[in-house]
């Protein structure tokens, strides 16, 4: 969806009330980070602004234009629900600002003025921001995060499991990763700053990867009569030796900050990346790297050959549309890019520990890091050699 070139600074925030409100009607122990309202508010106003284009004026054009732009089986159920709304008696109130709505329509397109439209419109977005934000509590609840906050990488993650809310909100945009490495100016900041950045970044990224090993490789592992221990192993490789290396990394960052007091006020961060490439933890990323990445050879097929041999076996396909709504595209179209993440995260190690070298000011943290280069350059240069035909930039949902 265009992201709404007209958007104007005064409707910056329009919803985040409305959108407040929302969520704490239907799970009230759960709050909404900042981030995760901005970015909801900003779907909402994209919405709205799509469905203004071109403008239509009777209630029946509207409705008529919504569902030529949103796809079966969701418009006939907005549909019901908006009209439900509207109806006279109806004891149900909108918790989406009317009168926001109106402002925004009258705005955007000021030929109209029936009050049925614009209760349409509120209704509209209502029902979809309800919609993304209880597939945001499920994602949550699923994985049992530890977290009273939801964020606007846990939205985006839930709406990437729905193809129907991927494909109305984000065609057009510019593409939004999964798994995302913070792409931030380390210059001014200090080694405290730089080593906390990577512990967050770390949580984020392993909570990434069990939602590929508990929703997706899990489905795999439960149907063994469909797939084969081979079949697993050929599509997923050791990404759970990744989960585990990213869960002992984060142990390890959160030790050295307990470490800091007065005398030692800064957390020394590089023995934590001198013990696991002692321990040659990050050979992991080359045997993952290799996997995800090979290429058609005289006695085995490339990676994707073989994920669409083991996806076109007789009765695969009924058994992932029968995991949950959704499930057989994401594994289809979301997946393949999705198990490139940990490539892309690997590189971002390397781009971290050379920075936080840089950044230290402590001699003994400095030649931690000179040890860890002399044991990872090796792995290093054999991930550079299986990554050389993936996109420099991380494809979409990646």
């Amino acid at each position: 969806m265009a992201d709404g070139g007209t958007e104007k600074r005064s409707f910056q925030g329009a919803f985040i009330q409305s959108i407040k409100k929302i969520q704490q009607t239907h799970r009230n122990a759960l709050q909404l980070s900042q981030d995760a309202l901005q970015y909801l508010d900003k779907l909402l106003f994209q919405l709205l602004s799509s469905l203004l284009t071109p403008p239509q004026k009777t209630l029946q054009d509207v409705q008529e234009q919504f569902c030529r732009k949103i796809p079966e089986p969701l418009s006939t159920w907005v549909l019901e629900d908006s009209k439900y709304i509207r109806e006279k008696g109806s004891k149900r109130k909108l918790l989406i600002s009317e009168a926001k709505v109106k402002e925004i329509v009258k705005d955007l397109s000021p030929g109209v003025s029936d009050k049925q439209v614009y209760l349409f419109y509120a209704g509209v977005l209502e029902y979809m921001i309800t919609d993304i934000l209880k597939l945001t509590v499920s994602y949550i609840e699923n994985f049992s995060v530890l977290s009273k906050e939801l964020t606007e990488q846990d939205v985006k993650i839930a709406m990437f499991a729905d193809k129907v809310l991927v494909n109305i909100f984000q065609s057009g945009e510019e593409d939004i990763p999964l798994l995302p490495v913070a792409k931030v100016d380390n210059a001014d900041m200090s080694y405290s700053t730089l080593s906390r950045n990577l512990l967050a970044e770390e949580q984020r990224y392993l909570r990434d990867l069990q939602l590929i090993i508990k929703l997706i490789r899990k489905a795999f592992v439960e149907r063994p009569h469909l797939f084969s221990e081979n079949d697993i192993n050929d599509i997923f490789g050791n990404i759970e030796d990744i989960a585990e290396l990213s869960m002992k990394l984060i142990v390890m960052l959160e030790e050295a900050f307990e470490m800091v007091d007065d005398q030692n006020p800064t957390p020394l961060v590089g023995n934590s990346f001198e013990e696991l490439a002692e321990e040659c933890s990050f050979r992991v990323y080359t045997e993952y790297g290799y996997n995800l990445t090979r290429q058609e050879t005289a006695d085995r097929k490339s990676w994707r050959d073989q994920f669409h041999e083991i996806l076109l076996k007789d009765q695969v396909d009924e058994a992932l549309k029968s995991v949950c709504s959704g499930f057989r595209d994401v594994v289809w179209y979301v997946l393949p890019n999705l198990l490139l993440a940990p490539i892309y995260h690997c590189f971002y190690y390397f781009d971290q520990i050379k920075i936080l070298e840089d950044h230290s000011t402590e001699p003994d943290d400095k030649e931690c890091y000179s040890q860890v280069w002399s044991q990872i350059t090796p792995i290093k240069l054999t991930l550079e050699g299986y990554a050389s035909h993936l996109p420099k930039n991380r494809p979409r949902y990646c």
